[in-house]
């Protein structure tokens, strides 16, 4: 290991940056507004934080923050209440630009961070545990230049465990803001190592639009009028509910059936017909729920899912029996009935 001495002198900047991230949730939809990702659950921000007035300098140790980072944020909602999001800023990258660097790989201060990388013009240090840490390399440079032009931070975040924690709150914007001081070294004009603070925040905007389901409209007469097959002696039925639910959906309805009989039952009591329940829309994840009488459902449940964020889901319940023999049936009024509860998406 390389031992070393260095006279380190703080140069505090004045004025504060701001790096912001954008999230739009819309019931189970989550969409990063302005963010990009760095592979696995790690991300960075599209946009770019301007570094002005750095001195210039012939080598560049590039280092993470001042202080070290908790691995969730507490967002504060529009009514005031909290969450806890699994968000946690564990990294910077640096943009060198057009410097032409020699990449030397002593190592000046410590602790290093686990990821501590360089491609082309982008230095990348991340670490989950140690976030006052530095790269284990500098870079070197033929005549004094300003050592990077722009910075932004890199965060990791579990989307799931962020849908989990939103599940059951209000509507509205969800906010924090972090402190993110980013200290980086410097050779000065004497040949000292010296660092500077870039005195910055984190701020965290999640607009959330929960899924909420505000009425359901059930129409149709639910009246099966028999169509005789006199050549084959059977006997046929079909009638229509049209379903209409309103609300906020970016996911769709689920759908339960609470009924576990599916027969017309005659009125004497003395014969039965099982009836079939379909969905022939292409957004319902089963397009058959009953056959015949039998429940076909995974757990009575199935859902119909949306194609894009609406207000509005409209589609049909076809109930039918067919080719019933008239051997089987008799004269007279049959009657029967099923229940289906409707829920919000998740």
């Amino acid at each position: 290991m390389v031992r070393s001495a260095y006279w380190l002198m703080l140069l505090a900047s004045p004025l504060a940056q701001s790096a912001t991230l954008n999230i739009i949730v819309e019931g189970q939809q989550l969409r990063l507004d302005n963010a990009i990702t760095l592979g696995g659950s790690s991300y960075t921000l599209s946009d770019w934080t301007v570094a002005s007035g750095l001195a210039p300098t012939e080598r560049f140790l590039p280092g993470a923050y001042l202080a070290n980072k908790p691995n969730e944020v507490t967002l504060t909602g529009p009514t005031g209440a909290t969450i806890n999001a699994p968000i946690a800023l564990n990294g910077v990258q640096y943009n060198v630009s057009s410097n032409a660097y020699v990449r030397n790989d002593t190592q000046l201060m410590s602790p290093t961070c686990t990821t501590s990388q360089l491609s082309g013009n982008i230095v990348t240090l991340s670490d989950s545990s140690v976030q006052n840490c530095s790269a284990d390399f500098s870079l070197d440079y033929s005549t004094a230049v300003t050592p990077f032009y722009f910075y932004r931070p890199t965060f990791e975040m579990d989307t799931s465990a962020l849908l989990n924690a939103l599940q059951g709150q209000d509507k509205g914007l969800y906010t924090t803001t972090i402190p993110a001081d980013v200290r980086y070294y410097y050779q000065s004009s004497g040949g000292a190592l010296t660092y500077r603070v870039l005195s910055d925040v984190f701020t965290i905007n999640i607009d959330y639009v929960p899924n909420s389901l505000e009425s359901i409209d059930v129409s149709g007469d639910g009246v099966l009028e028999p169509v005789y097959d006199t050549a084959n002696h059977t006997v046929s039925a079909e009638t229509t509910f049209n379903i209409t639910a309103m609300g906020t959906f970016s996911t769709g309805l689920s759908m339960t059936l609470l009924t576990h009989d599916f027969k017309l039952t005659s009125s004497t009591g003395e014969s039965e017909i099982p009836f079939s329940i379909e969905c022939p829309s292409s957004n319902c994840e089963d397009q058959i729920w009953v056959e015949d009488g039998v429940n076909r459902l995974t757990n009575d449940e199935t859902s119909y899912v949306v194609d894009a964020p609406t207000s509005t889901i409209n589609f049909d319940l076809n109930v039918n029996y067919q080719d019933i023999p008239s051997t089987e049936v008799e004269s007279g009024t049959y009657s029967g009935s099923f229940t289906v509860m409707f829920e919000e998406l998740y």
